[in-house]
């Protein structure tokens, strides 16, 4: 399979120099850049994902953090689940993709599907671009069945999994594949992420089958928003840790934030 590419190699272009006693300047060349190969791209997001937690998933620091690059500082201007996602597809600010919450009236699969952002995303420019386009995970809260099953615009493989909109399912699911409704249940091999993982590698391995095109790979998984079921696997592997002890941990005086967290007990 082609390398993922992280960055483009940029090509410097020197001009020749001349110029002898009495004769006139050579005239620079116009170099002809080298066409650059399209990258490979993959793009997973994780939902909730809290930095200090990075420090006990070694495989990801091995196998990303370790070969790639690492940004200081991050700025999200609608920190919710349906808003940021639409902002991801499309790379616009939530007062101009128009969702700005995680249901409706003002967010969700419904809202977004009829706003029309669909037609013009990354993955419509980059299947427009000779790409291939693949979406596996959570695409938008309360993305549920159609009737046909609704796939997005822009993607070629599609493999999203029904959403209720406030709680993402990590047993018991379905999933659209490409039309197609599959169902899961409560085995330790359905567990949600490991399922994602599986249908992930499949498709790279069919990209894999027509090295000639690029692909764009978007893998959204789940974990570790609540209600946060872990995989069977894992089960006690962290029983000897707590919690981390922050100071927003059991905070006394909460009359700044919003009227949802003033109304929650102290633990």
């Amino acid at each position: 399979m082609r390398q993922v590419l992280a960055l483009l190699a940029a090509c410097v272009l020197l001009p020749s120099c001349g110029g002898g006693g009495g004769g006139s300047p050579a005239t620079p060349s116009t170099p002809t850049p080298a066409p650059a190969s399209r990258p490979n791209i993959v793009f997973i997001l994780t939902d909730d994902l809290d930095l200090d937690n990075v420090a006990y998933m070694p495989r990801l620091k091995a196998l990303l953090t370790d070969r790639g690059t690492t940004f200081a500082n991050a700025f999200v201007t609608t920190p919710l689940c349906s808003p940021s996602r639409a902002s991801i597809l499309t790379g616009q600010y939530a007062h101009n993709h128009g969702l700005l919450s995680n249901q409706l009236p003002l967010g969700g699969f419904e809202k977004w599907a009829a706003s029309g952002k669909e037609q013009t995303t990354i993955a419509t420019a980059l299947r427009s671009a000779g790409y291939r386009t693949i979406m596996i995970g959570k695409y938008m809260n309360a993305y549920q069945p159609g009737n046909p099953p609704y796939v997005a615009p822009g993607w070629d493989d599609w493999h999203a999994i029904f959403s209720s909109g406030s709680q993402d399912p990590y047993f018991d699911y379905s999933f659209n594949d490409n039309g197609t409704i599959t169902s899961y249940g409560s085995r330790a091999e359905d567990y949600a992420t490991d399922v994602m993982a599986t249908k992930a590698v499949a498709a790279l391995q069919a990209a894999e089958v027509a090295d000639s095109q690029p692909f764009f790979l978007y893998l959204a998984v789940g974990a570790p928003h609540t209600p946060a079921f872990r995989a069977p696997k894992y089960q006690g592997q962290f029983g000897g840790l707590a919690a981390p002890r922050t100071p927003s941990f059991g905070e006394g005086d909460v009359s700044d934030k919003p009227a949802y967290i003033q109304g929650f007990p102290l633990f």
